[in-house]
């Protein structure tokens, strides 16, 4: 057990950490104004917003450095949430690893996305960027191999889609004990909306992994496209700071070149409106995040035509992920879309009774067509 501690602290801390950006002023006003202003002194209410925002680890650690005041009924209950998320990792890690040797030993391509990997080398220790799952990519050729070999592994599905059009990814999970779960999301693509994943391609992203040589992870400025891609596909009505704190960390690691060199990467993307779109609603809490002439360099791309539009829902959403695909794949893409394999269906409404399956479905419809009338719900979350 103490040396596959040792290993994994080994491939956990092989990164560059840099601790003055984690201790960024700003960054702390931002989080400690925040829980000033919506958190009562109730030490349940705190450790409800610290976990709904997924930074326990991050206050506790600022706490002990004495950036981030808490009171003293709040300071012992967050200890004692870090102290048990901290032997969950610990326990998730040594699973994953074995995993991931699994994976190498299959000849089976992987990188790792979001939280898994931004605490690799984003964060001054994995542990700090709180995760609910492990987020990996495989190449879609790779698919059915990897799928294999969690289930041989013990792991089992969680949320069974079958429904390859209209879903790129696929839950798992695995009870290592009777505290501790592992969750892992097999993607293979960049996003379940197609409009997203047209505009970075999987090739894309393992030949920026390998170039990088940044160990399964994807090099800065594709992880700040991948975090600002995943939060307007998949998470538009969610407010959750952690999210925004990635984006923060990752820009303030750019010199100034480096900034230009990713805003000219966003737009040559077509995602110059969907940095815009995250950078207003990150206004809600922190400083701004890009400068006005970074501002106006991405107003003047949008305006001149060629970048996604930022369409949360409804028909316009629909329509966008129709457009890249053929027209046999639309209709199969629709036909799946409202009609979906009948495992999800039970699993994802879970219907007791198969009898009842119809009216599911029924109800799927009117709620699917109800949707893209009504387009995106009004976000109330600020």
């Amino acid at each position: 057990m103490l040396s596959e501690w040792f290993e994994i602290k080994a491939l956990l801390d092989n990164f560059t950490k840099n601790s003055t950006i984690w201790a960024d002023k700003s960054l702390i006003s931002a989080v400690q104004s925040c829980i000033d202003s919506q958190v009562s002194n109730d030490r349940d209410n705190l450790l409800e917003f610290l976990d709904l925002h997924g930074i326990t680890l991050m206050v506790h650690e600022w706490s002990l450095q004495g950036l981030i005041q808490l009171s003293e009924l709040q300071q012992k209950p967050v200890a004692e949430s870090a102290r048990v998320y901290t032997a969950q990792w610990l326990m998730q890690q040594q699973a994953f690893v074995d995993l991931s040797r699994q994976f190498d030993e299959a000849s089976i391509d992987w990188i790792l996305l979001k939280g898994e990997a931004l605490g690799r080398w984003l964060y001054p220790a994995s542990r700090l960027r709180m995760r609910g799952d492990v987020d990996v990519l495989v190449r879609r050729d790779h698919r059915d191999r990897a799928m294999a070999l969690l289930e041989r592994c013990g792991y089992f599905r969680t949320l069974s889609t079958g429904a390859d059009l209209v879903f790129s990814e696929q839950q798992y999970g695995r009870t290592l004990s009777s505290s501790c779960h592992l969750a892992v999301d097999l993607h293979w693509s960049v996003s379940n909306r197609k409009v997203y994943a047209a505009s970075l391609n999987e090739q894309t992203l393992f030949d920026a992994a390998a170039a990088a040589q940044t160990a399964h992870c994807l090099p800065p400025e594709l992880a700040m496209i991948h975090a600002v891609i995943h939060r307007v596909s998949h998470h538009h009505e969610d407010i959750r700071m952690i999210w925004w704190i990635d984006l923060w960390l990752i820009w303030q690691q750019f010199d100034s070149t480096q900034q230009s060199q990713c805003l000219k990467l966003f737009s040559e993307h077509g995602l110059a409106e969907a940095l815009l779109h995250e950078a207003d609603a990150m206004l809600c809490w922190f400083d701004p995040l890009i400068d006005a002439d970074q501002r106006q360099q991405l107003v003047q791309a949008v305006a001149a035509g060629d970048q996604i539009a930022v369409e949360v829902g409804g028909w316009q959403a629909l329509k966008q992920d129709l457009s890249v695909q053929s027209w046999p794949d639309r209709l199969a893409f629709l036909l799946e879309l409202m009609l979906p394999p009948a495992r999800y269906m039970i699993q994802r409404y879970r219907i007791r009774h198969r009898i009842t399956l119809p009216w599911f479905y029924l109800r799927r419809l009117l709620n699917g067509f109800w949707n893209l009338i009504r387009g995106p719900k009004p976000n109330v979350n600020h």
